[in-house]
């Protein structure tokens, strides 16, 4: 039971690393603009305000890009996800 534990431990980690494989690849696969913004707000932690800025758009237009790109990347799973 004790390595039943482990083994399963192991299984989880496994399951979240692929799962987060797959979805930095979707995040590379957006228009390089939305890519970008995804990875600096969600794997950087930088605030879309600094990224706005550092882009030279408003934030308003990076608020945009990124619902836009949340929204791709939520198709993209749903069309990915193994059929029941």
């Amino acid at each position: 039971p004790k390595e039943s534990i482990h083994n399963n431990e192991a299984e989880q980690q496994i399951d979240q690393n692929r799962c987060k494989a797959v979805l930095r690849a979707y995040v590379f696969s957006l228009p390089k603009i939305q890519s970008t913004i995804i990875q600096q707000f969600f794997f950087e932690n930088r605030k879309l305000k600094d990224i706005a800025v550092d882009m030279n758009i408003t934030i308003s237009w990076a608020s945009k890009l990124m619902s836009t790109a949340l929204r791709s990347l939520r198709n993209m799973c749903e069309n990915n996800l193994p059929q029941q």
